[in-house]
C-alpha cells in the first residue's frame, strides 16, 4: 500500500513539475497569444450605454453616410467647450463639410455657416437647433456636440423624432449633464459616437 501511494505521489508531482516547468518556459520566453476580437459592427466599438442608447468610440473621421440619409445637414454646437473638437473635426473631413449644409448653434440658430467664422461662446439649445433641422426636411442630423444642453426646453418635436440624428462627441457624454438629454433623444434614431 505504502509503494502505491509513494508512486502515486511521485506521479503527481511529475506531472506538477512538467506541466509548471512548460508554464514558466513560455512566460519566460515571452510567447505571444493573438486574440482576435469579433466585431458585431465594423466602424464602432460599443463602450458605454447611456440611459438607452448607445455609445460608441471612433478612431477614424465620419463614416460614409449612411444608407437611406436623404437630405442631411452638420449641425455644430458652438459652446467654448466644442472650439478645439469641430476644428479638428472640420480638418479630417474637408470634403464631408462641403458636401453638406453646416449649420452651428449656442441658444440661436446660424443657418449656411463657415467654420472659420464661427465664433465658438454661449450656451447650449440643443433642442431648438434640432428641431429647425426637422423643420427645414433634414432626414438626417449629424450633430457636433456633448450634448450638455443648458438653456430651453428638452423635447423633440414630432418630426424630429422621424429623422436620424448622429452625434459626434469629443468626450465620453457626463451623464449627469446628459441623462435627461439622451431620454429625450430615445425617441428617435440617435447614435452617439465619441471620437479620440
Amino acid at each position: 500500500m505504502k509503494v502505491k501511494t509513494i508512486l502515486n505521489i511521485a506521479v503527481f508531482m511529475t506531472s506538477y513539475l512538467l506541466f509548471g516547468g512548460i508554464f514558466l518556459i513560455m512566460v519566460m520566453c515571452n510567447v505571444d497569444v493573438n486574440y482576435t476580437e469579433i466585431r458585431t459592427d465594423p466602424v464602432y466599438k460599443n463602450i458605454d450605454k447611456t440611459v438607452e442608447i448607445d455609445v460608441y468610440e471612433q478612431d477614424s473621421p465620419i463614416v460614409a453616410t449612411p444608407k437611406n440619409a436623404g437630405k442631411e445637414l452638420i449641425l455644430l454646437d458652438k459652446s467654448g467647450s466644442m472650439e478645439e473638437f469641430i476644428t479638428d473635426l472640420y480638418k479630417n473631413n474637408v470634403e464631408f463639410f462641403k458636401q453638406n449644409d453646416v449649420w452651428a448653434f449656442d441658444t440661436e440658430l446660424y443657418q449656411d455657416v463657415s467654420i472659420e467664422n464661427v465664433e465658438f461662446s454661449g450656451d447650449t439649445n440643443v433642442f431648438k437647433a434640432v428641431n429647425a433641422a426637422a423643420d427645414a426636411g433634414y432626414d438626417t442630423i449629424w450633430l457636433c456636440s456633448d450634448l450638455e444642453h443648458n438653456t430651453g426646453e428638452i423635447q423633440l418635436s414630432d418630426i424630429a423624432k422621424e429623422m436620424q440624428i448622429i452625434v459626434y462627441s469629443p468626450k465620453i457624454l457626463d451623464s449627469e449633464k446628459t441623462k435627461d438629454v439622451i431620454k429625450e433623444f430615445e425617441y428617435g434614431d440617435t447614435k452617439v459616437i465619441t471620437i479620440n
